[in-house]
């Protein structure tokens, strides 16, 4: 100041504008053309708004484009800094250049390439990279609305990807939804992982029978897998369960099948009726075949045989007392049905066979 020998004078800023020549990245300056002479000033320094922290870089910064337009300020103390931009004119875009549409109260922050935050003065928050890869907070209704085209989630504990094919099948795009959930945050394999969509054949459930394209699967792992459920584009379901199942239904079930059940049991099969417990067909006889005969069945059935005899039951008398006879068995089939419920059932289709005539006795 003047007057004081200890301070050098200061002089009065001077605003001057200039054209962006080059940016050097790694410091964070800019080489400017001031306009009104053409002199090249180097190493300008950018003003930072709100804040401007050495140690940690707080601030909201920005580096220009080479050919920009800016206003740049010469201060009191001798120092350049570049404390604006403007839009230069443009030929068909007048003021505006390539600034996107807004609204009395808009503010964005936008890329060079369309990508930015738009922050509309009715509360909607727009952060976009491109058409299909953006997201909107709406507050009518207060709705997260996410637009993409693939989408992927990933965290320690897990992951979500939202994903299609990128080339178009016969059928159109294949998209598929994949989700995975860790037991443990960080674990290397997911806990659970399931999967819907246009996914390929090979399936996580071991011994599947079918083969088409899946288009929905579930599957449960520890160490290794637990438990699966798939469903592929045909309608096929398969699922396998590495050890036990347990079902409590507290009320009624039907399980309607149009074609055959096949059922293979490894152990033995044992059913347990509080009430009646009854196997009918409709279209034919039971057929039970055992491949291993059981020693107390045979004595019971020699038994029948031995009273068959006592009631006058024999090659001369055929078909005189097969109600008597039917009666017999059905007894019978009752005792045996703790013991071999296979082989009373047979008893059972013999008693139905001899009541409606079917046989003879011999």
């Amino acid at each position: 100041m003047a007057g004081d020998p200890g301070q050098r004078e200061l002089r009065i800023p001077v605003v001057v504008t200039g054209e962006v020549e080059s940016v050097n990245r790694y410091d964070h300056t800019l080489n400017i053309r001031r306009s009104s002479d053409g002199t090249l000033i180097e190493g300008v320094r950018i003003l930072s708004q709100g804040s401007c922290s050495a140690e940690t870089g707080a601030g909201s910064h920005g580096l220009p484009m080479p050919g920009e337009l800016c206003y740049m300020i010469n201060t009191s103390d001798g120092k350049d800094i570049v404390i604006g931009y403007s839009m230069p004119k443009c030929t068909g875009e007048g003021r505006k250049g390539g600034m996107p549409d807004m609204q009395e109260g808009d503010h964005v922050l936008v890329g060079n390439k369309g990508n930015g935050v738009f922050v509309r003065r009715g509360g909607v928050v727009q952060i976009i990279s491109k058409a299909l890869a953006q997201t909107l907070y709406i507050p009518t209704g207060n709705i997260i609305r996410h637009i993409f085209e693939n989408m992927e989630m990933l965290s320690p504990l897990g992951e979500l990807r939202w994903s299609h094919e990128a080339e178009e099948g016969p059928e159109g795009t294949g998209a598929s939804y994949v989700l995975k959930v860790n037991a443990h945050a960080g674990d290397s394999e997911p806990a659970m992982t399931m999967r819907v969509g246009a996914l390929p054949s090979a399936t996580h459930i071991p011994d599947a029978p079918f083969e088409g394209e899946i288009t929905f699967e579930f599957t449960v792992n520890g160490s290794e897998f637990l438990y699966g459920l798939r469903v592929d584009t045909s309608g096929n379901v398969s699922a396998g369960i590495k050890k036990d199942a347990f079902f409590d239904i507290k009320g009624a079930a039907l399980v309607k099948i149009k074609s055959d059940l096949d059922l293979e049991v490894t152990g033995a099969i044992n059913m347990t009726a509080t009430n009646k417990l009854s196997i009918q067909s409709k279209l034919g006889n039971i057929e039970v075949k055992s491949a291993v005969k059981d020693l107390i069945v045979d004595t019971i059935k020699s038994e029948i045989k031995s009273k068959l005899v006592n009631l006058g039951i024999g090659a001369s008398q055929p078909a005189v007392k097969g109600y008597t006879m039917a009666s017999m068995l059905v007894r019978t089939a009752g005792m045996l049905a703790m013991i071999n419920p296979i082989e009373a059932l047979s008893l059972l289709n013999d008693a139905n066979d001899i009541l409606a005539s079917k046989v003879k006795l011999a």
